[in-house]
C-alpha cells in the first residue's frame, strides 16, 4: 500500500500531494487539480482566505526554511504548541524549531568508529559522538546496531550543517517513571552468569535482566555499554529493578496515566500512549493524552487518511518529540513504530537498490518528487527525490517534466526509517555507477579509486562520492619490512585496488594496492558459503608460529597452513622462512565451518604430478588399508609417522594421540612412552589427505575393523550400529566422526540414560564410541542422527579393560627398550604370595620393598592390614594388582586372601556364567575382587563401557562391597569379569553424607601447586589439600597427577564462591577452624619457635603460613646477618618450602605475627659493631638504613667518605641496596652509622664535635647543607656545621647561589672566624681566602656624572647598581627607572643588565650614592662594546660584585647621619626588616619540632653581620591605596614598631612572640615560629595550645595561612602526639579536613608521611585521596611518584592504570608523560621508555613529546639510543617548522657529543629534508 504525503506549495488551504495511507488513484492529476481536492476523489468546499491569512501567506511565501529540503517538503508550517493551548495547524519538526534540551526519538542508520548517525522524524539528521571527551563518563552508550531506535536529547543545533548533535545518556532523559509495567531504556553494565546488570542513569538504582527473560531475537543487542528497551517487572526495597524483554510487553504496554505527579519532563520519546483526537486541523490531529497533555500528530505519521479521523477518535501512538521549552509533544501512529515487531530498516530497500518502475505520486518545483517504488518480494514503499537529484542537469520547473502517475527509474541513496521512506535519485550518472554506498562494496572485487589523502598510517582512497576506504601501509607494497614508496602515491591520482574487507555497518573499507593481489588471476576467496575445496588463491600472512602460518583472505576469511604443509625441509623454522605481511599462494584442503577457518597447504607447485596435474606425494592407499606406523617425530598432540603398508609401500602420515587405543587411559599411557623410532603395529588409514596433505591413521581396534570391512557410514541405515570417535564437544551436543570423514550428531539427551548437564563430563575428544543411527541425515551437512544409548555398548566392558592392559604392556616394553623405566615383573602374578619388608608408614598406607624385586615398590592400604606395622617388619602379602609402567604393586595381608594364595586358588569360570564378588581394591579403571565361591581367588572386574570411560569408580564402588559379575575369560594370567550396568541409585547419593568432618577418604590428585593440591574425592566432589596440612615436607614433591592420597575431611572451604571445595588434611588433630599450631603441631606463642610453609616472597618480606588462615611476616633483614645471604633473599626461600622461625611478636587473635630466624636474633648493638642494612632513602646528605624490621639508622655524608671518593660518597648507593655498616653512635632509637671501609671506621675521637677544635686560617672541607638569604651552611661532620656569607662563596658574582651550591656539594674553604661559646664557625670559599673588598669612597663621584653600571640586586623599591671602575654600589629608586610610571622593578631591569645611570645625590655621611636612569636606560651589546675607556674585565667585575654588595647595603642601613629621614622611609625600612625576620622562620618552620633536622638558619641571627642581613632601602612615595591595603600597611607598621622596640632583632622569648602574633594575627609564620620556640623549650602542650589559638584567631578569609598552621600542627602531633603520635596526627587530620582544601591537605599529609618514612599510613592516605579526587591528575601523579620513590615499579604501574580509567581522556596523555618522567627520575628507564613509545604511537607528530623524550635519554648518555631516536623523528612526516627545531636539537647534540663526521652527517640530512620539501 503506497503512502501519500501532502505538501503545501502556497499558503492557501490546499494540498500539494496526497497524504495518509490510502491507495492512490491510477490516473494522473496535475498540481493545480490537486490543490482543489480536499478529499481524494471528491471535491472540497473552498474557503476564501482572510486578510490576515493573506498577510501571513505573503510573509511565508518568501521565507526559506533553515531545515533540510526534505524537511520543508514533507512538513507544513508549525504553529506554537503548548500544553492545553489551541493549535490551528500541524506541521513536522523543522530544524529552526528544535531547541537544545529537547527529547527526540531516532533510528541508527550508520555507525563509524567514533560516532553514530541517526535519522530523526521528518527528515532531520542527528549525530551522536560517543568517542568525544567525557562521553563515557557521562554514560554515553558505546555499542550500537543499525536500525536501533534510540531516545536522545538535543545538545547542539548546527544550522549550517543542517543537523543536530545528540546525547543518548540516560541521565539526560529525566526522571521517567520506573514503576512496574513501564517500558524504559537501560544501559547494559555487565554480563553475569545468570543475566545482565543494567543502569538507568540514576544514582543508587540498578537493574537486572535474567537470561530467561531475554528475547532470543534481540539477544545480540545485549552488548556491554549498549542500550536496550526493557519492561519493568518489579522494583524491590533495595532499588533493584527486575526487567524483562518479553516482546508482547514491549509492543503492547501502554504508559500509565494514573501517576498524578507526571510532568512534561517525565515524558520520554518512544513511550506508547493512548491518545484521543480532540480536533482535526490542517496537516494533522490535535490529541490529548495521559489526562492533561496536548500533542499533535502530523499527517505523514498517521496510518490512515486524515479525513477518516473525527474528534473523539482513539489511537495508539508513540511519542516522537518532547520540547519542554515550547511545551510541544509530537506523536507517531505508524504501525511499524507502534508495534516494534521488526527492525525499521529491514522493511526498506537497501541503499544502492535500483527500481525500474517508480511511480510519481506528486511533484513540487521547490522541493522535488514524491514516488512509490516497488522492491524485493513485491513490497512497496514511499520515496522522496530532491529537486537536485531529478536529473544530471539542473531542473528549474519539476512539474513540467514530471506528472503524477509517470513511471521513472530510481536508485535508493538514503533512508528515512521514522517515516518508512527512502531517499532516491533519478540521475543517469548515478544509476549506472558500480558503487554509490558502502553496501555496494563487495570484498574481493577490484575497483578504481582516487587518492584523497596520504597519511602516516596509509592511503585514503575515494571509491565513490561519500564512500572512502583506507589502504594500510602493509598493503601499499609487496615488499615487507620496508617503508613503502610514499612519493609514488599522489593526491588525486587514480589507483586500482582490491577490496580486502568491508563493513558497511561502521562504514569501514580496507583496500590493497599490492600488485601481486590486484593483478592476481587466481580465484579470490571472500566467503565460506561456496565450495572451496582445492581452490588456489593468494593470501596475506598475518601470523607465524612454530606449528604453522595464519593466512588472511578477502572478507575476513582466515586459514591455517600446518607446518607439515609449508613445503619446508626438516629442521627449517617457519619464522625464518615467512614474514608477516608476505603474500603467499596456497591451496584449500579443508574447511572448518564451526571455527570459520580454512585448512591450507602451500604445496601447490612442487613434487610429482599425476596426469591431471595434481600433486603426488606418494602412493595412494584405500580407506582401511592396514600397516605399521614408524614414529618420526613426537608432537604435542600428534605423532608424525611413516606409514608402512602390508605391501611395503610407504607414505608420510599423522597419527593423533587419542587414536592410539580404544581405551582413553591406555592412549595416554602409550603417548607418554612413545619416542621417535618406535614401531606401532595394527594401524589403518582413517582418512585421505586432500590437496597434498598427509594421511590420517588410527590404531583404534574398533575403527580398524570397520574400515577394513569396508563399512560405509554415509549409507548406514536407521537402527544400524557403528563405531566412531568424538570429534567435537559442544554445550548441547557432540559431533562423532567415522572412517572416511562422515560425521554424526549426538544430542545431549542421547548421550546417557542419566540427566546430562555438560557433555564434557561424559565424553572426551578422541574417545571411541559405539553409536546407533536414529536418522539418515540431519542438518545442512547431511550429518547422521545418532544415539549412544545402545545395547551393543553394554558388552564392551571387558574389551575396554583388555585394551588398557595391552597398551600398558606395550608402554612398559617401550620404556624398557628406551631405558626410561618400566619394571621387571617376571615371576610376579596376581594372587601370588610374596614376602615384603616395611620401609615406611604413610597416611595412605604402608610402603614396603618386595624381596628379589628391587625396582618395585609395594603398597598396603589401610583396608588390607590389621594392627600396626613398623619400619623393618617383614610381612607376607598377596599381590592384588601391579602397574608395569609406574613400577608399583598393590598388596594385601588379609588372612583369607593369603590362604587362597597358598592354596593356589584359581578363578576358573565358564564364559558368561554369573558369579558373586567382593570388592577388595578400587582402581580408577577397574576393580580387584575376590570370588568367595572360587576359594577367594582374585579377579579383575571391568565396569567401564566404550561410551562410559569417564566414570569415577569411587562414585559407585567401595572396599568390601558385594557385587554381581559375569565371567569374561582371562588376560595375561588375570581373570576378567564384568559388572552389571552402572547407575547412580538413591543409596549412592546418601553416601555423600559420610564425607563428614573427621572421616577419612581417598582422593585422586588433579593438580599439584607449590602451596596446595587439588583432589577429586568421592561423589565427584573436589578437595583442597593445603601445604600446611601435609604430614611431611617432601610429601607434596612425591605427588603427581593421578596419584591417590588418603586424607581426612575437615569441612567446607571458607569461600563465598558457589563452587566450594572440601578442606582435607593428611594429619590427625587439625580442624577446619585452623588451631593456633604450626605444621608440626607446636603452639604459636610469642618468644617461641614455629615451623611454617613459605607462602609468598616479596622484595622486603617473606610470608610464612602456619595454617590455612594464620601466617606471619619475616623481614628480609631478620632473615640473616650475612651480607651475601641478604642479596640472595628470594632464592633462599622457594615457595612451599618449610622454615623454622622465631615469633618476635603476635596478637592474641594471631592476626599480626612478626617473625625472625632463631639463629639470627639481633641483640643490642654496641659501638663498632658491623651490621647489614638496606638503604631505604638516599639524600645528598644522608642515607637512611633499615637494620631490622623495626630499627633504622642513618649514614651521614661525612661518615661515608672513601679515600679518593670524597666528592660523591653516595654516588654508587641506590634505594634498596644492601649495605655493610659500622655503628658509630646511638641517639635514642636512632643509630648513627658509617660505611665499612671508609674514614668513619677510624674512630669517634677524630670526628669534629666542637668549634674550638679548629683554628682560624685552617683549611677544611665539607658538604653544602643548604643555601638561603642568610648564607650557605656547610656540614663539617654530623655534629658540626659552618656558615659562609654570600659574599664569601666565590670570587665572582653569583646570580643564583643555590644553583651553584646545591645540597651535598663537596667544598673546600678556610676558617675566618670562630665563636667558641656558641660553637659556631665562619668559613670563606673564595679562592683568595679573603672576605671581599670594602666599598670605595663616595667622594670619587659627583652629582651629574653619567656612568655605566651593572644591576646586582632587585628590590620592590628599586634596583642596586654597581658602578664600573668606582668600586661603589648605588640605589636607583623605582621612581628613577624611567620617564613613565613603573609598576614593578623587574619589568624594567634585571640582575646582570648593563645600564647607564646619572648620579643625582651623594651622601658622604652615610656613604650613599643615589642614581637615576631617566633619559638613559639600558645599554645594548654593541653600544657597550664601544665604551672602551670604561669597560672592565667581566671576571673582575664578578669577583668584586658580591664582596661590595653587603658593605654598601650596610652603609645604606647604617645609623646616625646629619640628614634626618622622613617618617615614611623609616617605617618602610623597618617593614622590610620585619619581613626578612619572618622569612628566616619560613625557611625551616618546623625545625624545632622535627628534632632530627639540621638547626634552623635563624640560629645564626646574632652571628651574621646585621648589615648584610638587612639593607636600608629607599622607598617610593605611597600611592593612593584601597582601604584593605591601608589596613594591611597599618598592621605591618605595628609589627615594625615591635621589632624596632627590640632593636630589630629576632624574637627570642615568649613575650616577643606574643607581641609578634598580636600585631600580625593573620601571619601563619609568626604563629609557627611561636610554636617552634615553645618546642625548643620542650613545652609541646603549650605549642599545641598556640596552634589552637592560631586556628581561632586567623581570619576565615586567610585560608592559606590557616592551612600552614594545620600542616605545622600535623608535624607537631607526629613528633609529640600522645599516647600514639600516629593516631593523634591522623585524628587531627580528620578534624582539619573539613576546614581545608581536601586535595591540598591530603598532599601535605602525604609529604609529611613521606619524609617520616611512614609507609603504611601513606598508602592509606593515597588510597583515600585517589578515591576522593579520582578525576584530579595531580593526586594520581603524587601516588605514582610515591610508589616510584619506594621502588615499587609494579605498584606504580597499577596506580597509573587505575588513573587512566578514572581521568578524562584529555588528561591521559599528560598523565602518562608526567608518570614517565617520574619513572626516569627514579631509575625505571625501560618502563618510562615504554610509556613514551605508547603515547607517541598515538601522537607521532607531537614534537613536544619527542623533545621531552629526547631530553631524558640524553641525560642517560646512551648515544646509540639517542641517535636512533633522532633518526626516527627526522624520517617522519612532520611540518618543516617543527622539524627545524628537531634538527637544531640534533645539531646541538652532535656538537657536544659527536665529532666532525657526525656533524656533517646531520647537516646533510637537514639539507636532504629541505630539498624534499621544495
Amino acid at each position: 500500500m503506497a503512502r501519500e504525503v501532502l505538501m503545501p506549495k502556497e499558503v492557501d488551504d490546499v494540498e500539494a500531494f496526497p497524504r495518509g495511507r490510502q491507495d492512490t488513484t491510477t490516473t494522473s492529476t496535475s498540481y493545480e487539480e490537486t490543490k482543489l481536492r480536499g478529499k481524494r476523489g471528491g471535491p472540497k468546499r473552498h474557503r476564501e482566505p482572510t486578510e490576515a491569512g493573506l498577510r501571513s501567506g505573503k510573509k511565508k511565501k518568501g521565507r526559506r526554511s533553515s531545515g533540510s529540503a526534505a524537511t520543508s517538503f514533507l512538513d507544513s508550517s508549525l504553529a506554537e504548541i503548548r500544553t492545553g493551548a489551541r493549535v490551528d495547524g500541524v506541521s513536522g519538526i523543522r530544524l529552526r524549531d528544535v531547541n537544545v534540551g529537547a527529547k527526540v526519538w531516532g533510528c541508527v542508520i550508520a555507525v563509524t568508529g567514533s560516532r553514530a548517525t541517526l535519522s530523526l522524524p521528518h527528515g532531520l539528521r542527528g549525530v551522536l559522538d560517543f568517542e568525544a571527551k567525557g562521553a563515557a563518563a557521562r554514560g554515553e552508550p558505546q555499542v550500537f546496531s543499525l536500525g536501533q531506535l534510540l531516545r536522545c536529547v538535543v545538545t547542539t543545533v548546527d544550522e549550517q550543517k543542517k543537523r543536530v548533535t545528540l546525547s543518548a545518556s540516560l541521565a539526560s532523559l529525566g526522571a521517567y517513571p520506573l514503576a512496574s509495567g513501564e517500558i524504559v531504556p537501560a544501559l547494559v553494565e555487565s554480563e553475569e552468569d545468570h543475566g545482565w546488570t543494567l543502569s538507568f542513569g540514576r544514582k543508587g538504582v540498578r537493574g537486572f535482566l535474567p537470561k530467561h527473560e531475554a528475547d532470543e531475537r534481540k539477544s545480540s543487542e545485549l552488548d556491554v555499554k549498549g542500550l536496550v528497551e526493557v519492561a519493568v517487572v518489579s522494583v524491590d526495597r533495595r532499588k533493584v529493578v527486575k526487567c524483562s524483554m518479553d516482546r508482547t510487553l514491549l509492543s503492547t504496554q501502554i504508559a500509565r496515566s494514573d501517576a498524578g505527579d507526571l510532568s512534561l519532563a517525565d515524558l520520554c520519546p518512544g513511550m506508547l500512549v493512548r491518545a484521543t483526537a480532540t480536533r482535526v486541523v490542517k496537516g494533522g490531529l490535535v490529541c490529548s493524552l495521559l489526562s492533561y497533555f496536548t500533542a499533535t500528530c502530523e499527517t505523514s505519521h498517521l496510518p490512515k487518511d486524515l479525513d477518516e479521523y473525527k474528534p473523539g477518535a482513539k489511537l495508539q501512538a508513540r511519542v516522537l518529540y518532547v520540547d519542554q521549552e515550547t511545551k510541544r509533544i509530537t506523536l507517531s501512529a505508524l504501525p511499524h513504530l507502534v508495534s516494534l515487531e521488526e527492525n525499521p530498516l529491514t522493511s526498506l530497500p537497501k541503499a544502492g537498490t535500483t527500481a525500474d518502475r517508480a511511480v510519481v505520486l506528486g511533484a513540487d518545483d521547490n522541493q522535488g518528487l514524491l514516488l512509490e517504488l516497488q522492491h524485493s518480494g513485491g513490497k512497496t514503499c514511499a520515496a522522496f527525490c530532491h529537486r537536485s537529484n531529478v536529473a544530471d542537469k539542473a531542473v528549474e520547473e519539476v512539474t513540467k517534466h514530471f506528472a503524477r502517475g509517470m513511471e521513472v527509474k530510481a536508485r535508493v541513496i538514503g533512508y528515512r526509517p521514522m517515516e518508512n521512506m527512502v531517499n532516491v535519485t533519478l540521475k543517469e550518472s548515478v544509476l549506472g555507477q558500480q558503487v554509490i554506498s558502502y553496501e555496494d562494496v563487495v570484498p574481493g572485487s577490484v575497483v578504481t579509486g582516487t587518492v584523497a589523502a596520504v597519511r602516516p598510517f596509509g592511503l585514503v582512497i575515494e571509491i565513490a562520492k561519500n564512500v572512502r576506504g583506507v589502504c594500510p601501509k602493509q598493503h601499499m607494497s609487496d615488499v615487507t619490512k620496508v617503508e613503502p614508496n610514499w612519493g609514488k602515491f599522489k593526491v588525486n591520482a587514480k589507483v586500482k585496488c582490491l577490496v580486502v574487507d568491508c563493513d558497511y555497518r561502521v562504514q569501514k573499507v580496507t583496500l590493497s594496492v599490492r600488485r601481486s593481489l590486484v593483478k592476481s588471476e587466481l580465484s579470490r576467496i571472500s566467503s565460506l558459503n561456496v565450495r572451496l575445496q582445492g581452490t588456489l588463491s593468494h593470501g596475506v600472512v598475518t601470523g607465524v608460529e612454530d606449528y604453522g602460518i595464519f593466512v588472511l583472505f578477502c572478507g575476513g576469511v582466515k586459514g591455517l597452513a600446518h607446518v607439515t604443509e609449508l613445503g619446508l625441509s626438516d629442521g627449517e623454522d617457519p619464522k625464518r622462512c615467512f614474514d608477516v605481511g608476505q603474500v603467499v599462494k596456497c591451496r584449500v584442503i579443508g574447511v572448518r565451518k564451526q571455527r570459520r577457518q580454512l585448512v591450507l597447504s602451500l604445496n601447490t607447485g612442487g613434487g610429482r604430478r599425476d596426469q591431471e596435474g595434481e600433486v603426488d606425494l606418494g602412493p595412494d592407499f584405500a580407506l582401511g588399508a592396514r600397516g605399521d606406523a614408524v614414529v618420526l617425530k613426537v608432537l604435542e598432540n600428534d605423532l608424525e609417522c611413516e606409514f608402512v603398508a602390508v605391501s611395503g609401500q610407504k607414505r608420510r602420515a599423522l597419527l593423533h594421540a587419542t587414536h592410539l587405543s580404544d581405551s582413553v587411559a591406555g592412549a595416554k599411557a602409550l603417548k607418554d612412552c612413545v619416542r621417535a623410532g618406535h614401531r606401532l603395529k595394527g594401524c589403518a588409514v582413517l582418512s585421505h589427505g586432500a590437496g597434498g596433505s598427509r594421511l590420517r591413521l588410527t590404531r583404534k581396534a574398533a575403527l580398524v575393523e570397520e574400515s577394513s570391512a569396508g563399512a560405509d557410514a554415509s549409507s548406514a541405515k536407521v537402527g544400524s550400529c557403528l563405531a566412531g570417535y568424538v570429534h567435537r564437544i559442544l554445550p548441547n551436543k557432540c559431533v562423532v566422526r567415522f572412517a572416511g570423514g562422515v560425521v554424526g550428531i549426538v544430542h545431549k539427551s542421547q548421550i546417557s540414560d542419566q540427566f546430562v548437564v555438560d557433555p564434557g563430563n561424559h565424553l572426551c575428544l578422541g574417545q571411541t564410541v559405539r553409536c546407533q543411527v536414529t536418522a539418515a541425515a540431519e542438518g545442512e551437512e547431511g550429518a547422521l542422527g545418532l544415539t549412544l544409548k545402545t545395547a551393543d555398548d553394554a558388552g564392551t566392558r571387558a574389551e575396554v579393560l583388555r585394551a588398557l592392559w595391552r597398551e600398558t604392556e606395550t608402554a612398559g616394553r617401550l620404556s624398557r627398550e628406551g631405558a626410561e623405566g618400566g619394571a621387571d615383573l617376571d615371576g610376579l602374578e596376581v594372587g601370588s604370595a610374596v614376602s615384603c619388608i616395611v620401609t615406611g608408614n604413610k597416611d595412605y598406607g604402608v610402603v614396603c620393598d618386595l624381596r628379589g624385586k628391587k625396582d618395585l615398590i609395594g603398597l598396603i592400604t589401610h583396608d588390607h592390614f590389621e594392627g600396626k606395622l613398623e619400619e623393618g617388619d617383614e610381612v607376607e602379602c598377596v599381590v592384588l594388582d601391579y602397574d608395569e609402567v609406574a613400577g608399583y604393586v598393590d598388596l594385601s595381608s588379609k588372612p583369607e586372601l593369603l590362604a587362597a594364595a597358598k592354596a593356589a586358588a584359581k578363578a576358573v569360570m565358564r564364559a558368561g556364567s554369573e558369579v558373586d564378588a567382593v570388592v577388595q581394591l578400587v582402581h580408577e579403571n577397574c576393580l580387584v575382587c575376590s570370588l568367595p565361591s572360587r576359594g577367594n581367588a582374585l579377579a579383575h572386574a571391568a565396569f567401564k563401557t566404550t561410551n562410559q570411560q569417564l566414570l569415577d569408580s569411587h562414585d559407585f564402588f567401595r572396599h568390601g562391597q558385594k557385587i554381581k559379575c559375569r565371567a569374561e575369560g582371562s588376560h595375561g594370567g588375570r581373570a576378567v569379569v564384568s559388572t552389571a550396568a552402572v547407575r547412580r541409585h538413591a543409596k549412592t547419593k546418601r553416601q555423600s553424607s559420610r564425607l563428614e568432618p573427621g572421616s577419612w577418604t581417598t582422593g585422586v590428585v588433579e593438580s599439584v601447586q607449590p602451596l596446595q593440591v587439588t583432589l577429586r574425592l568421592r561423589h565427584n566432589l573436589r578437595g583442597r589439600l593445603h601445604a600446611t596440612e601435609l604430614g611431611s615436607a617432601d610429601e607434596i614433591a612425591s605427588l603427581s597427577h593421578g596419584s591417590e592420597v588418603r586424607c581426612r575431611v575437615l569441612g567446607w572451604e571458607q569461600s563465598g564462591s558457589h563452587h566450594r571445595r572440601l578442606e582435607v588434611s593428611t594429619r590427625d588433630g587439625t580442624t577446619i577452624d585452623g588451631d593456633p599450631v604450626d605444621v608440626e603441631g607446636n603452639a604459636i606463642e610469642e618468644g617461641g619457635v614455629a615451623v611454617g610453609v613459605v607462602q609468598e616472597v616479596e622484595d622486603d618480606y617473606l610470608w610464612v603460613a602456619f595454617t590455612r588462615t594464620v601466617r606471619g611476616r619475616l623481614h628480609v633483614l631478620d632473615s640473616s646477618s650475612n651480607f651475601s645471604e641478604l642479596r640472595e633473599f628470594r632464592d633462599r626461600f622457594p615457595l612451599g618450602s618449610r622454615v623454622a622461625c622465631h615469633v618476635t611478636r603476635c596478637d592474641d587473635d594471631l592476626r599480626n605475627i612478626d617473625l625472625g630466624l632463631p639463629h639470627e636474633r639481633v641483640s643490642e648493638l654496641d659501638l663498632g659493631d658491623h651490621v647489614c642494612g638496606v638503604a631505604t632513602k638516599v639524600t645528598p646528605l644522608s642515607v637512611q638504613v633499615q637494620i631490622t624490621g623495626k630499627r633504622f639508622g642513618r649514614i651521614f655524608v661525612t661518615d661515608a667518605v672513601r679515600p679518593g671518593a670524597a666528592e660523591s660518597p653516595f654516588g654508587e648507593i641506590s634505594e634498596g641496596q644492601v649495605l655493610e655498616c659500622v655503628v658509630l653512635e646511638r641517639r635514642g632509637k636512632q643509630l648513627e652509622l658509617g660505611l665499612s671501609g671508609t674514614v668513619a671506621e677510624t674512630g669517634e675521637s677524630e670526628v669534629a664535635r666542637r668549634a674550638e677544635d679548629f683554628e682560624i686560617g685552617q683549611e677544611v672541607c665539607g658538604y653544602v647543607k643548604n643555601v638561603s638569604q642568610k648564607g650557605c651552611f656547610v656540614s663539617l661532620s654530623r655534629h658540626l656545621h659552618a656558615h659562609v656569607k654570600l659574599r664569601n662563596l666565590s670570587n665572582r658574582f653569583l646570580k643564583h647561589p643555590e644553583r651553584d651550591f646545591p645540597r651535598g656539594k663537596f667544598v673546600r674553604g678556610k676558617v675566618v672566624e670562630i665563636v667558641a661559646d656558641k660553637n659556631q664557625i665562619e668559613l670563606t670559599l673564595r679562592e683568595d681566602g679573603g672576605q671581599g673588598e670594602r666599598a670605595g669612597s663616595v667622594s670619587s663621584v659627583a652629582v651629574g656624572d653619567i656612568l655605566l653600571g651593572a644591576i646586582t640586586r632587585l628590590e620592590k623599591y628599586g634596583a642596586f647598581c654597581r658602578l664600573e671602575g668606582k668600586n661603589l654600589t648605588g640605589l636607583v629608586h623605582i621612581s628613577e627607572l624611567g620617564e613613565e610610571y613603573v609598576k614593578t622593578v623587574s619589568s624594567v631591569v634585571g640582575v646582570g643588565d648593563t645600564v647607564r645611570v646619572a648620579v643625582t645625590k651623594v651622601d658622604e655621611a652615610k656613604n650613599r650614592v643615589y642614581l637615576s636612569m631617566k633619559g638613559l636606560g639600558k645599554v645594548e651589546a654593541e653600544e657597550e662594546s664601544d665604551e672602551e675607556g670604561q669597560e672592565m674585565d667581566d671576571e673582575d667585575v664578578a669577583m668584586e660584585d658580591a664582596a661590595m654588595e653587603d658593605e654598601v647595603m650596610a652603609d645604606f642601613g647604617g645609623k646616625g647621619g646629619e640628614e634626618e629621614e622622613p617618617e615614611d622611609e623609616i617605617e618602610d625600612d623597618d617593614l622590610e626588616n620585619q619581613r626578612r625576620a619572618l622569612a628566616g622562620l619560613r625557611a625551616e618552620p618546623s625545625s624545632a619540632a622535627a628534632n632530627l633536622r639540621a638547626p634552623s638558619e635563624g640560629a645564626w641571627g646574632d652571628f651574621v653581620d646585621p648589615a648584610s642581613a638587612t639593607a636600608a632601602e629607599e622607598v617610593e612615595e605611597e600611592e593612593p591605596a584601597a582601604p584593605a591595603r591601608r589596613r594591611k600597611r597599618e598592621a605591618d607598621v605595628r609589627a615594625a614598631e615591635v621589632l624596632r622596640a627590640r632593636g630589630g632583632s629576632q624574637p627570642t622569648s615568649r613575650a616577643d612572640h606574643e607581641k609578634l602574633v598580636l600585631v600580625s594575627p593573620n601571619d601563619s609564620y609568626a604563629w609557627i615560629a611561636y610554636m617552634a620556640h615553645l618546642l625548643s623549650l620542650g613545652e609541646a602542650d603549650e605549642a599545641r595550645k598556640v596552634a589552637e589559638r592560631a586556628l581561632d584567631v586567623i581570619s576565615y578569609r586567610e585560608q592559606g595561612e590557616k592551612h600552614n598552621v594545620w600542616v605545622a600542627y600535623l608535624n607537631l602531633e607526629f613528633e609529640h602526639g600522645s599516647p600514639n603520635p600516629d593516631e593523634a596526627a591522623m585524628a587531627l587530620f580528620k578534624r582539619g579536613l573539613p576546614y581545608n582544601d581536601g586535595k591540598k591537605f591530603h598532599l601535605a599529609l602525604l609529604q609529611i608521611l613521606k619524609e617520616k618514612e611512614k609507609d603504611e599510613l601513606a598508602q592509606q592516605v593515597l588510597s583515600s585521596a585517589c578515591k576522593k579526587f579520582r578525576d584530579d591528575p595531580d593526586v594520581w601523579l603524587a601516588s605514582v611518584e610515591y610508589q616510584c620513590h619506594k621502588g615499587r615499579e609494579k605498584m606504580a604501574g597499577k596506580v597509573m592504570d587505575r588513573s587512566l580509567k578514572s581521568l578524562e581522556p584529555r588528561d591521559h596523555t599528560s598523565m602518562i608523560t608526567r608518570s614517565a618522567l617520574c619513572y626516569y627520575r627514579h631509575g625505571f628507564n625501560e618502563q618510562a621508555r615504554h610509556m613514551f613509545e605508547s603515547v607517541l604511537k598515538s601522537y607521532p607528530k607531537r614534537t613536544d613529546l619527542w623533545t621531552v623524550y629526547l631530553d631524558q635519554e640524553i641525560k642517560l648518555r646512551d648515544q646509540v639510543r639517542v641517535r636512533n631516536l633522532f633518526e626516527r623523528i627526522i624520517h617522519m612526516q612532520i611540518p618543516a617548522k617543527r622539524m627545524k627545531v628537531i634538527f637544531k636539537k640534533y645539531m646541538d647534540y652532535e656538537v657536544e657529543h659527536g665529532d666532525n663526521n657526525t656533524i656533517e652527517e646531520v647537516k646533510k640530512k637537514a639539507l636532504d629534508f629541505v630539498t624534499s620539501k621544495m
